[in-house]
């Protein structure tokens, strides 16, 4: 394991996530030092470290293990709005279907998705909702009401 890039992986999720290492070690209830020693990979971390750092950021423990991205249910969401927007009304009732298929299979809770979302589309997302002074994660959930309801009639 690399564990330099673990560090730098903690280091990225924690400045997202605008806290201080003083902020994240108190959560996590490490001492300032040893969170320092962790992000510049000078220490190795223990498995209830690894697992109360994430919790504490939001993110998944392979998120600060590996370089893949894994990215958080209200980023998710706000994708799968964006997708969803540019719809017609007829892949709209596809991609219904498939979802309804997918939440019936046995299977869901063992599929893992990754998804990346750009720098860019990030902040697209954050002018769309800033502008109808709503999450995203709310306007997706209002959308979905919404086309459920018209699908049904």
């Amino acid at each position: 394991m690399d564990y330099y890039k673990i560090g730098q992986r903690i280091r990225k999720y924690r400045k997202a996530a605008e806290l201080t290492q003083e902020q994240l070690a108190d959560m996590v209830g490490i001492s300032v030092t040893h969170m320092n020693h962790i992000e510049t990979g000078n220490t190795k971390m223990s498995l209830p470290v690894a697992a109360d750092i994430a919790k504490s950021l939001s993110v998944h423990v392979d998120a600060l293990l590996y370089e893949r991205t894994v990215i958080s249910r209200t980023e998710t969401e706000d994708e799968v709005l964006e997708v969803l927007q540019s719809c017609s009304s007829q892949e709209l009732s596809v991609v219904l279907d498939m979802v309804r298929a997918l939440k019936t299979s046995k299977n869901v809770r063992r599929t893992k998705l990754t998804l990346s979302v750009t720098a860019e589309d990030k902040k697209r997302l954050k002018i769309i909702a800033a502008k109808r002074e709503k999450s995203i994660s709310a306007m997706l959930h209002e959308w979905i009401e919404e086309n459920a309801e018209e699908t049904e009639e």
